[in-house]
Formats: structure tokens, sequence, C-alpha cells
């Protein structure tokens, strides 16, 4: 199988942080390459350099894991267990990360995918801890975007916001860098006015709710999904839809039992979190998740639920159950999607299908299908 095999992490990252990091990574016949560095192309490396830079402390090596090649470029997302710990203690949790063969030492965990993606985890935990650090006032969850990208205009209006007493040391020390990168035009004034405003926008803005759907194999999801998507003028993203469009790419005709294998294959080899991403690739990329909105269908994973409320931000996810008679089910699979009659318990019965029970018993809200498509829309639409 082609891909490549990561064996080495740029840079040592701390316990206390969450960051990007680059890679030494091997391809077959093709020897080492240093990639995931932002702002520039994979380049080849030679054993004798990457022990160099292991020698100086600018990477370390790692055993593992192996990549499938799809083209894109990959990065390392670290996640420093003392940071993880904080992060959770503060209610602004990591999602749960792929099992990855190694972790490093004590310090923490990592966990290799698309650059993209490993942004998309950084920028929108930074997002949901600006939110929660303004509103609670407070100065320890800013720290911690600190340990993050301290750059980030939120960061520094964390900062700036929860710590009055560094103000004004804060504010002469941030002028003083922008004057360092020839950015004549920021002051100390302009600043504090900058960050003002951020705060006060971040304490006024309400963010709509996403509801994320959930209901056993032909239970009514993608329907209520569709009309909600419709009626609210939002994006409409569905797990399914993501799989059938995959396995038409692969030349395979997406029936039931096609999607359900391709669905479980992502969970086992690429993990919920990348599936969660791949999904949401469908959101624009200058929008930070917790900002977008959306409705998405076809959640499956206890797994998926905890990456998606992660990303999203729990306290304006919510996961709607859709409940449907086993034997309407059975018989819309067999009308509907021509699944033959004696395969039809294989579907339901099918990995893909065994947590949704539990899963049914999480919803905050729960409909029977016999309700009606129009009238579970407008109660959704009530409370969005």
């Amino acid at each position: 199988m082609s891909g490549f095999r990561v064996r080495g992490l740029l840079d040592r990252p701390s316990a206390q942080s969450l960051g990007m990091l680059g890679l030494i990574v091997e391809r077959e016949n093709r020897g080492l390459y240093v990639e995931g560095m932002v702002d520039t192309h994979p380049r080849p490396v030679e054993e004798g350099e990457f022990a160099e830079l292991i020698s100086a402390g600018d990477a370390q090596k790692v055993d593992g894991p192996h990549v499938d090649d799809s083209g894109r470029e990959y990065a390392a997302l670290w996640v420093g267990n003392e940071f993880a710990e904080k992060a959770t203690g503060l209610k602004v949790p990591l999602p749960p990360l792929p099992i990855t063969p190694a972790t490093i030492g004590d310090d923490g965990t990592y966990w290799i995918g698309p650059t993209r993606h490993v942004w998309r985890v950084i920028d929108s935990w930074l997002i949901l801890a600006f939110r929660r650090s303004i509103i609670e006032q407070n100065a320890e969850l800013a720290t911690l975007m600190a340990w993050t990208l301290p750059e980030r205009e939120e960061t520094k209006a964390a900062l700036w916001y929860t710590m009055k007493e560094k103000r004004q040391s804060n504010l002469q020390w941030w002028a003083r860098l922008a004057k360092d990168h020839e950015k004549y035009g920021v002051t100390e004034r302009s600043l504090n006015d900058r960050f003002d405003r951020i705060s006060s926008e971040c304490r006024e803005r309400t963010l709509h709710r996403v509801f994320g759907f959930c209901a056993p194999a032909k239970g009514g999801d993608n329907e209520i999904s569709i009309k909600l998507g419709g009626e609210l003028d939002v994006k409409r993203l569905s797990f399914g839809l993501w799989l059938k469009k995959e396995a038409v790419k692969e030349g395979r005709r997406p029936t039931r039992r096609v999607l359900q294998k391709k669905g479980q294959q992502m969970m086992d080899k690429r993990g919920a979190l990348e599936f969660c991403l791949e999904v949401l690739s469908g959101l624009p990329m200058n929008v930070s998740i917790p900002y977008a909105t959306f409705v998405i269908d076809g959640i499956r994973h206890a797994a998926v639920l905890e990456s998606l409320k992660s990303l999203v931000g729990e306290d304006h996810f919510t996961l709607v159950f859709i409940d449907r008679s086993k034997e309407e089910r059975r018989q819309l699979l067999i009308r509907d999607e021509h699944v033959p009659a004696n395969e039809v318990d294989e579907v339901m019965n099918d990995p893909t299908e065994r947590e949704v029970p539990e899963l049914a018993k999480r919803a905050a809200r729960r409909f029977d299908w016999l309700q009606g498509v129009e009238p579970i829309a407008k109660e959704l639409i009530s409370v969005y």
C-alpha cells in the first residue's frame, strides 16, 4: 500500500501545549522528507540531517504511524498531557484522538492528520476557549490559550480582558512587537480599542444551535435534516452523503451495505475525529467551526458525537434522535433501497448500527417519525 511512515516530529513540544508540528516522513523508495510546515513544500532530508535535528533538540524520533497517501499534506496535532487535563477541567475539552502507535514519554499524545484538519481542531478549540474565557472572565483559560496560539487576536484579547492588572504592560509589549515587525500603525491605543471591540462582540454574539441527527437505518433523520436545513437556510452535512460521494469516486455503487462497510472502515482505520473533519470539510475554511451554521445527520457512533461536540461546542450542539418502527424501516429498506428480504436483518444489525440505541439515550430531543416532518422541523426551529 502506498503512503509514508512517520519517523520524527519537528520541535520538542511541551506537556503544557497544544499545537501543530511538522513531520519527518519516510516514503518508500524515496527516502526522508520534511512536510507539514506552514508556507513550505515537502523537501527531502538526509539521514545525517535528521540525526542533527534530533541532537540539536529540533526534532524527536517517533515510531510511526503508517499513513495511506491521499495526495494531501499532513502534520501532527500535539496535545500535551497537562494541557489536556487543564482544558477538560476548564470545560473546553479536546476531541478524543484516534489511537496512535505511541505517545512521547509522559508529555503528551500526537495524531497525524491532513494539515487542514489539524488546523481545524486547534482553531475550534481556541474559539471555544476564547468565548468561555470572556464570558466567565477566566484568566486561567486565557493563559492556556497562550500555550496554543499566542499571536492570535483572540488570545491577546482574552489576556487583555481577564488580566486587568497586566493590561498596560501587555499592551506595551504587543505594540513593541508590532513595531519590530514593521507594523507602525499599531499602537497601545489602537490595540486597546481593538481588544475592547472583540471582547464586546464576543459577549453580545448569540451562537445558533447546531442540530445533529441520529436514527437507525431508514429511521428518517435524513428527511428531517433536509427539511430543517431548508427552512433555516443553513448548510446540511451528512455522513451518509459523504460516504456516497466517496464510494462513487471509487467506482462503486453506493448501496446501503457498501456505505455501511465504508463507514466502519473509516472508524477503524482513520478514527472518529478524522471522519468528522472530512464531513465538516463541507463548511467554508474561512469560518471557524463553532461559528458555522449547519445541520448534520447520520451520527452513528459515540466517538463521533464526542468529536462533534468538542469541535462545535457542547453548549450549542443538540443531538436529536428520530424513532421509527422496526417493521416500517424493514419495509422501506426493501422497497426504497431494494435490499433483498433475506439481507435486511444483516443491514439492520450491522456494526454501524450497534451504538445507535445508546446514542438515543443521550439525545437531548427525541421524536417519533409519526409526528411528521414539518411538525418536528417546526419544533426544532422554535429553539434554534
